[in-house]
C-alpha cells in the first residue's frame, strides 16, 4: 500500500510538472526578455518550467502547429500560410503583442555614411545601386547582407523596404550573429536589424534623416518598424497563456524599455 501511495504521489508531481512546463521557440529578438520574465516568473512558481529556444519567427510558428511548442515569438505579422495551415488544423492562433522594435540599416563604425533615403534602401536592396560612391559615400562596392527568408525581421524588412521588388541576387544571407559579425568586420559592408540587437560593433544608419530610438518608433517616424508578439493557439495550455499575460505586467513592460524594446502599455 506504501508503494503504491508513493507511485501515485510521483504520478501527481509529474502530472503536475508537465502541466506547468511552458516551451517557447522563435525570434531572437525577444529571447533576452523573456529569459528575464522566465525567471522571475519561476521564482514565485516552484512548479513552473518555462524552456526557451532561438530560432525564427516560421520555425516558431510551425512548432507551435505541431504541437512541440507551447507560445511562438514572432516578429512582424503570422504569414498567410501560417494562418491558413492552423485554420484546416481546427486551430486559431492568438495574437498577443508585447513590444514594438525598429529595423534599421547598419554599416561598418568607419563608414562615412549616416543616413540613407528608403528610395536609396530600394537601390541598394534591389541591385540597381552597387557602389557607396552612389549614395554620397567613397568609390567601393558594396556588400550586401540579409537575414534568411524565414526570419521574420527579413520579411518585414523585405515588405517595407522592397515591395513587391526582387531582392539583388547579390544579397548574402546570414544569421543575425554572423550578419553582425560580418559588418563589424567589413568597411563596405550594409546589413539590417533589430534595434534591439544593435551595439558598438556595428553603426545604425538613420533612414530619411530619421534615427530609430524609441521616440520615434513609438510615435511613428521612423518609417520601419514591426510588432514582436507571443502567439498561442485555441489548443495552448493554461499556463502558457498565464505566462502569456506575465509579459504585460509593469515590471515586465519595464524591463522590455530596459533592454532597448518599445512597450505597448
Amino acid at each position: 500500500m506504501l508503494v503504491l501511495a508513493a507511485i501515485g504521489l510521483i504520478a501527481a508531481h509529474t502530472a503536475r510538472a508537465a502541466e506547468s512546463t511552458v516551451h517557447l521557440r522563435g525570434t531572437s529578438a525577444l529571447v533576452p526578455i523573456a529569459q528575464k520574465i522566465a525567471e522571475a516568473h519561476m521564482a514565485k512558481d516552484a512548479d513552473a518550467t518555462i524552456v526557451i529556444r532561438t530560432a525564427d519567427s516560421e520555425p516558431g510558428l510551425k512548432s507551435l502547429l505541431d504541437g512541440t511548442t507551447d507560445i511562438a515569438m514572432v516578429s512582424g505579422d503570422i504569414p498567410a500560410e501560417m494562418e491558413k495551415r492552423a485554420k484546416a488544423m481546427g486551430l486559431k492562433l492568438e495574437v498577443q503583442t508585447v513590444a514594438q522594435d525598429a529595423i534599421v540599416p547598419v554599416v561598418h563604425p568607419t563608414n562615412p555614411i549616416s543616413s540613407l533615403s528608403m528610395d536609396q534602401l530600394t537601390a541598394i536592396y534591389g541591385g540597381s545601386t552597387t557602389d557607396w560612391a552612389e549614395v554620397g559615400g567613397k568609390e567601393h562596392e558594396m556588400a550586401v547582407l540579409v537575414l534568411p527568408a524565414i526570419s521574420g525581421t527579413a520579411s518585414g524588412w523585405k515588405h517595407a523596404v522592397l515591395g513587391d521588388r526582387i531582392q539583388t541576387a547579390k544579397a548574402e544571407p546570414l544569421a543575425l550573429k554572423a550578419l553582425k559579425a560580418k559588418v563589424a568586420a567589413t568597411p563596405d559592408a550594409i546589413g539590417y536589424m533589430g534595434l534591439s540587437a544593435v551595439d558598438g560593433t556595428v553603426k545604425p544608419v538613420s533612414v530619411d534623416g530619421i534615427a530609430a530610438n524609441t521616440d520615434t518608433i513609438r510615435k511613428g517616424n521612423y518609417p520601419i518598424r514591426r510588432q514582436l508578439s507571443l502567439v498561442t493557439s485555441s489548443a495552448s495550455s493554461a499556463a502558457a497563456r498565464q505566462f502569456v499575460s506575465r509579459f504585460l505586467s509593469s515590471e515586465a513592460q519595464a524591463a522590455m524599455a530596459a533592454s532597448g524594446l518599445v512597450p505597448v502599455q
